[in-house]
């Protein structure tokens, strides 16, 4: 069975970013959480009680009103399930291409009321745009031809508006939200004004300042655009390099090496061992370039044991809660 999605949370809630400890034998980092392990687990977990165990931790309220049932898009390969709390109904979608995702609030509605699933499985949850302004999903078309993409944009000046296709790739190019057209404030329309997905008709979409107009001809252009008031934002902070690490067996060790955290940063190195549940905690210090090298005994460990180790300087991750965490290399002892 494919368990991949179980590494994308933490387990360990004890606070990462202490003095460093070399040395510690995995015993002493043993976490165990059996609320985690029922709603992330086989037989009992699946991606979508899983996702909805975080969210919760997040903050997120809302209890299921339907069971996990299959999506008709994609002929019945991904699962959905419905929550409601005191502001309405929200979904989380599952897709073995996407993931788990939550939709909620206008969005949600937006994307329910258009064509649901056929317009594109979440790849995204509901996230805040750059400028601080909007709030945004983004879709994927995993059933068909080339996967196209979609999103869904919502300010509370301008509502929740679809953009995909060549016209959502023409604001894409142009900078998205923060280009001189601003967000959308109307869905994508043939001649005729009415909403479409047609691809052999001229489609055009409404901006605040300006228009994307699309035919088979011309390609995508855009007509009318003016300049916003007050003037564009600058552009967001350049973020730091991903890190990475990789992770070679010497002996009755491993021997984790790090480039592009933090300089002189207190580093967590997280290894799950098997299954999840069983996650430790070493910890090094990067140097003035933001590199270390870290060995870690596991003679404790049988031969022949899954491993998975990454590593995290405490730096946020951009777009969504939680730590910045490395690649994370599997290891078979």
């Amino acid at each position: 069975m494919n368990r991949h999605y179980w590494y994308n949370y933490p387990v360990n809630t004890r606070d990462p970013f202490g003095p460093a400890q070399p040395g510690q034998h995995l015993a002493e980092e043993y976490a165990y959480h059996e609320e985690q392990l029922l709603a992330c687990a086989p037989p009992s977990g699946t991606p979508i009680s899983c996702k909805y165990y975080f969210l919760k931790k997040k903050g997120f309220t809302g209890t299921p009103i339907i069971p996990e049932l299959p999506t008709a898009a994609d002929g019945g390969v991904g699962r959905y399930r419905i929550y409601r709390n005191s502001g309405g109904e929200w979904i989380i979608v599952w897709h073995t291409e996407t993931g788990a995702h939550e939709i909620h609030g206008t969005i949600y509605e937006k994307w329910k009321n258009t064509i649901g699933d056929n317009f594109g499985f979440p790849i995204t949850d509901e996230l805040t745009t750059p400028d601080g302004i909007g709030r945004f999903n983004h879709f994927r078309r995993v059933h068909e031809p080339g996967k196209p993409e979609g999103s869904i944009y919502w300010t509370p000046q301008t509502g929740a508006h679809m953009v995909l296709g060549a016209i959502r790739d023409k604001w894409a190019q142009l900078g998205w939200e923060r280009s001189p057209l601003g967000y959308p404030v109307d869905d994508q329309r043939d001649p005729s004004g009415a909403v479409s997905f047609a691809t052999h008709l001229t489609l055009k979409q409404r901006f605040q300042h300006g228009s994307i107009i699309w035919n088979p001809e011309t390609g995508a252009y855009v007509e009318g655009a003016t300049p916003p008031t007050p003037p564009i934002p600058p552009p967001p902070p350049v973020q730091p390099s991903q890190p990475t690490i990789i992770v070679i067996k010497q002996n009755s060790n491993i021997v984790v090496t790090g480039s592009n955290f933090k300089s002189n940063a207190s580093i967590r190195i997280r290894i799950v061992v098997g299954v999840i549940g069983n996650e430790y905690s070493y910890y090094a210090n990067s140097n003035e370039i933001g590199s270390f090298t870290h060995p870690i005994d596991v003679s404790g460990v049988p031969q022949g044991t899954d491993i998975f180790v990454s590593a995290t300087d405490g730096r946020p991750a951009q777009n969504s809660t939680g730590f910045l965490w490395s690649n994370t290399v599997p290891m078979r002892l």
